[in-house]
């Protein structure tokens, strides 16, 4: 049976969560991205609130305006 992509990054996120990133409660959230990466961000972000992280900070970038402007 084969995952959308949706499942597949939603069970990404979760593992980013629980190994990658080790977000504990009461912790703050810093984390830098492209817009190409904004849907993972915000399954992570949704997920982590539940974990009742304190704060996040999420600075996004957008790749071709920063190609165009260098």
């Amino acid at each position: 049976m084969l995952l959308s992509f949706d499942t597949k990054l939603l069970k990404y996120a979760g593992l980013a969560i629980k190994l990658g990133l080790n977000i504990q409660k009461n912790q703050h959230f810093h984390i830098s991205c492209s817009n190409d990466n904004l849907k993972l961000i915000q399954i992570i972000t949704k997920k982590s609130h539940k974990n009742d992280i304190k704060q996040f900070i999420i600075d996004s970038s957008d790749n071709i305006l920063f190609s165009h402007s260098l």
